[in-house]
């Protein structure tokens, strides 16, 4: 039960995909239902900002935001900046790695430096934004358990395990394991298939084209149901060993266990710190700095996974549970995150 005076907190989101989805629409959703005012506003519209007690900037370069935040100070309000990535160790094959100039990261250093709090994902990531700001508070990624649309139960897949992989071409260097990888466990397993969602399969596949399905990006909003549509038993979530990916947040595994698909990951902070947390929740393969593991590792783990179906299945059923009670944007912990992080109450 709220006690105190409500405050209004208005979300400046850097896009309408992924991080905009993940970090600015769901956490405003989460304090809307709890009858606390939370808008979501483009940059564009700046102007606006005056509605608000609490004004959450995410991933801003502009010079003039810095004015913004000062403004901001005046007229007492407080600022708070979200990321969600390890900006300053951004690896050359990132695609975002050319927009990211040493100039554009200096201004969102100072930007950083200005805000009341900073917002991430992972405590890894918040210890590298320290340097800029002491105040960082460590909100995970959560899911929304929200249907949206009409689609059958189980769309039509004539093989008797799915496998599968869920990105964006940002994943390009994680994945590149995949053109040897998936076209060995086609051939050995011919009872599997194979779905790659957001990225089109690598070329090597063609020869499997029976038993690959390709499935186009689509926005955030709708994919969870999209996905469970197609009943994957296993998802893989690979990524090489890099600063970069150390810093990213679980999301995908949490993703996987929320649609019943029990998740293979690299062993990697985002996913091992998770493992910790919950034994059960997924299996980890060594990677490395190259090439996100061995091929021979991979297939192994995956082998096992195809062979005990039944018992990775139940995992992913008591994993759902998990993610609902723990990372669903509605529940009493992530509530209790939202409002602390953004300054909802005196």
């Amino acid at each position: 039960m709220l006690t105190k005076k409500l405050k209004t907190v208005v979300f400046m989101a850097g896009d309408k995909y992924g991080c905009g989805y993940y970090r600015m629409l769901l956490p405003s959703i989460s304090l809307c239902r709890m009858g606390i005012p939370g808008h979501v506003m483009t940059v564009d519209r700046l102007h606006l900002y005056d509605i608000a007690d609490t004004i959450v900037i995410q991933r801003p370069v502009d010079q003039s935001v810095i004015e913004l935040v000062d403004q901001a100070h005046t007229n007492g309000m407080k600022v708070v900046y979200e990321l969600d990535d390890n900006l300053w160790d951004l690896p050359t094959w990132n695609q975002a790695h050319p927009f990211w100039s040493p100039v554009r990261i200096a201004i969102t250093s100072e930007i950083l430096k200005r805000c009341d709090r900073a917002v991430t994902t992972t405590e890894y990531l918040a210890n590298i934004m320290r340097q800029f700001n002491k105040d960082v508070m460590v909100v995970p990624n959560a899911i929304f358990d929200q249907k949206y649309i009409d689609l059958p139960t189980q769309l039509s897949y004539k093989t008797k395990t799915v496998i599968g992989w869920v990105g964006s071409s940002f994943h390009k260097k994680d994945t590149e394991i995949f053109k040897t990888l998936i076209r060995l466990l086609l051939e050995k397993y011919p009872d599997i298939g194979f779905l790659m969602m957001g990225e089109p399969p690598p070329k090597e596949l063609s020869p499997f084209a029976n038993r690959v399905i390709a499935l186009p990006f689509v926005e955030p909003i709708y994919y969870h149901q999209i996905l469970s549509s197609f009943n994957m038993h296993i998802g893989l979530a690979p990524l090489v060993d890099h600063n970069f990916n150390r810093a990213k947040s679980p999301i995908k595994l949490v993703e996987y266990l929320y649609t019943n698909t029990f998740p293979i990951c690299s062993d990697i902070e985002p996913y091992a710190n998770f493992k910790k947390e919950k034994e059960t929740s997924c299996l980890l393969v060594p990677t490395a700095s190259e090439q996100a593991g061995t091929i021979s590792e991979w297939m192994d783990t995956i082998g096992w996974c195809i062979e005990n179906v039944e018992t990775v299945g139940k995992w992913a059923e008591d994993g759902k549970q998990y993610v609902l009670d723990n990372y669903n944007i509605l529940c009493p912990k992530m509530a209790e995150l939202y409002k602390k992080a953004y300054f909802v109450l005196d």
